[in-house]
């Protein structure tokens, strides 16, 4: 079970005093393996920025840690990186190849550039003093050791060596203990180590990184399988007296040594010492803690004293100061950080006095310290920032520049997005919680790494909120707000688009309608005088038609009259002929001559025929005149042949007018087309009216 423990705890006090002064810490090892950072094992040189960025030397590239997030920057041609060196906010590397500097871009990822000049101060080696001048005399077990580095830290040495671990040895070089793999180091390789704020020792290995915690608020005192499950505690005299579900056992709090078996006789003597809590005062404290806003469902309390308990949760204990009306909270403690976890259905915080305490794990008995717990805590100043900001579509994904309190905006189609949030390596405790609101108001579970990913979220504005853990006082928030695109049809400019769209379609609808509307309207117009121009046209026809017949009528009348007339004053002439030869002298000469006389005079009388032909070209065009101009020879009998076939008058009406036989008629019709020198394929009729 020890193996899977990221965290070894010892608390080392040392029996003696070190320059009359000077005495061992508590210390807590914290071990990081390459698959919690993601790097190569091979760790060679560190330092530490002014706002809490570890950066490493890897055999994989520029290592980064902000307390949350672990990032890695490969160089261009993948070699090992040996060194790095800060110079304000740039950072210097020495690779196997190159020498080359690291800026971030506008969206916080550093880039690498190569460069043959650095400043002068960046040397790229060690300047540190040669321990054999500072300590006196070195131990030759140490210098066996092949020391790499140190660290000098409230009189104490902590020397790093290359093959036997950390030595830890006051100034005069005398060893006080030995730290190697079997103690809970990650390896006994040690390439580098850097202090920080005089209470955490960062450790490169050549298999790993480390981190040495003094005076950590919680410190491991012994492994369940040593001394079982705690029932009972109680501390008498600097010494601790423990009762398990396997026996009795004690050990002072001062000096280096395991817990010791004791007589169960001894051991109760001193556990029934233990001041027993009043139900009056837990009863009142369980009333006033559940009115405290910023507890969840209380499962435990547990009374240091009248005034001061425990609270716990699930893997969190909050420490509350009672007063007559409220509750105040002093410190809040989650195991989790230390990799720990408290015991389900049993006492879990054994209070030993106002400030030290027992807790119950699964791993084994933990010792808490509020007072270093609040001291400890003092690392509220160091805020939380965005690191990182990305997030990705169908195609690719795409980076955003990381700046605290800064609203962003994501496309419609992302399905997923990264923010890496950081602290600081100098923060005891590096976990956060956050919550989305319009998606959920409750806060996620606390977790140890700074990367929050959420998938798709609807178009609309949300705020993200991340706070982080501290010991005491309100958690430490940092606000991010997204905004989510709509898709493009859903924005307003294509709603203007749109609307603007719909409005030229309604219109040119609206427009075409009006104009289909006019355009029947006058469609039924021009019909309406079409069919009025028809009917009057069929009208005027009729009219003409009906005139034409009456013209026809009249010409064929008049054409009959003036012909019978002709052929009746013919019959008298030739009747007055006949009776002048018959009667001879008998008929009075004078008589005879005068009745020829006015025979001839009537027969040559061309009024009514020249009323006919003025008639009859007013008619049909002036067609005798042409016909006559045409065909000067022409006859007047011809002439009235031709206009009554003008008439389209059958040969039986032109035989009944002219009361001649239809034989007649057609040897007429005969003589009028050799008159006429028509061809034999040639309609007189046709001809006629086509004149």
């Amino acid at each position: 079970m020890r193996a899977f423990l990221s965290y070894l705890m010892f608390l080392l006090l040392s029996t003696f005093a070190i320059n009359a002064s000077v005495c061992l810490p508590s210390i807590t090892i914290r071990k990081y393996s390459l698959t919690e950072y993601n790097a190569s094992g091979q760790n060679w040189n560190m330092e530490v920025s002014p706002d809490g960025i570890l950066y490493v030397a890897n055999s994989s590239g520029l290592l980064t840690f902000d307390g949350n997030t672990w990032n890695t920057y490969k160089l261009p041609d993948k070699s090992i990186l040996r060194w790095v060196e800060l110079a304000h906010d740039t950072v210097y590397t020495l690779s196997e190849t190159s020498v080359g500097y690291w800026l971030p871009d506008s969206t916080g990822i550093l880039k690498y550039q190569a460069t043959k000049q650095v400043p002068a101060h960046i040397q790229f080696q060690k300047t540190s003093q040669d321990l054999q001048q500072l300590i006196h005399p070195l131990p030759s077990e140490i210098i066996k050791a092949k020391p790499s580095s140190y660290i000098f830290v409230n009189g104490l040495y902590f020397i790093g060596t290359l093959g036997q671990g950390i030595y830890i040895t006051d100034s005069a070089g005398e060893i006080l203990l030995h730290l190697t793999a079997a103690q809970g180091l990650q390896d006994n390789i040690v390439n580098d180590m850097l202090i920080e704020n005089n209470r955490v020792i960062w450790i490169a290995f050549d298999n790993g990184l480390g981190k040495i915690t003094l005076n950590s608020a919680l410190s491991f005192l012994a492994y369940r399988n040593d001394v079982g499950k705690l029932k009972n505690a109680v501390l008498h005299n600097d010494t601790i007296y423990i009762k398990t579900n396997i026996g009795y056992y004690k050990r002072s709090i001062d000096l280096l040594e395991p817990f010791a078996t004791i007589d169960e006789k001894k051991a109760l003597s001193q556990l029934n010492n233990k001041t027993e809590i009043r139900k009056a005062q837990l009863d009142k404290f369980r009333q006033l803690a559940g009115q405290y806003s910023g507890l969840k469902e209380i499962e435990n309390i547990y009374m240091a004293s009248d005034s001061l308990a425990w609270l716990v949760n699930e893997n969190e204990a909050e420490f509350f100061l009672a007063g007559r009306n409220h509750v105040q909270l002093k410190c809040r403690l989650i195991f989790d950080n230390y990799n720990a976890n408290l015991v389900y259905r049993e006492e879990q915080i054994f209070p030993l006095n106002d400030s030290l305490h027992l807790a119950s794990t699964t791993q084994g008995v933990f010792l808490i310290n509020t007072n270093r717990l609040i001291r400890n805590g003092g690392d509220r100043g160091l805020p939380l920032r965005l690191t990182g900001i990305a997030y990705k579509d169908d195609k690719e994904q795409y980076y955003l520049k990381a700046s605290d309190n800064e609203k962003i905006t994501l496309p419609y189609n992302f399905y997923e997005m990264m923010i890496s949030v950081g602290a600081s390596v100098f923060n005891s405790v590096n976990y956060i919680s956050y919550k989305i609101d319009n998606i959920s108001d409750e806060w996620s579970d606390w977790q140890r790494g700074g990367k929050i990913r959420f998938l798709k979220l609807p178009e609309g504005d949300y705020r993200l909120s991340v706070r982080k853990y501290v010991p005491y006082g309100d958690f430490p928030e940092l606000h991010l707000l997204i905004t989510v695109h709509p898709p493009w049809y859903k924005t307003d400019w294509f709603s203007f688009i749109f609307l603007g769209f719909l409005a030229f379609v309604l219109f040119a609808i609206s427009r075409g309608y009006q104009r289909r509307l006019q355009k029947k309207e006058k469609n039924r117009l021009r019909a309406e005088r079409q069919a009025e121009q028809q009917r009057l046209q069929q009208l005027q026809n009729e009219m003409l038609e009906a005139e034409l017949q009456n013209e026809r009528n009249e010409l064929v009348k008049q054409s009959s009259t003036l012909m019978r007339n002709e052929e009746a004053i013919s019959k008298l002439q030739k009747e007055l002929e006949q009776q002048k030869k018959t009667l001879g002298s008998q008929y009075p000469t004078n008589l005879y001559l005068r009745m020829r006389k006015l025979i001839e005079e009537t027969l040559n009388d061309s009024n009514e025929w020249q009323a006919f032909e003025s008639y009859f070209d007013n008619a049909h065009q002036d067609f005798i005149k042409r016909f006559r101009q045409q065909y000067p020879d022409i006859t007047n009998a011809d002439l009235r042949l031709s206009c009554m076939l003008r008439m389209n008058l059958s040969t039986k009406e032109i035989a009944s007018i002219l009361n001649v036989s239809i034989r007649a008629v057609e040897l007429r019709r005969y003589r009028l087309r050799k008159r006429l020198n028509l061809d034999s394929g040639i309609n007189l009729t046709e001809f006629l009216m086509d004149f």
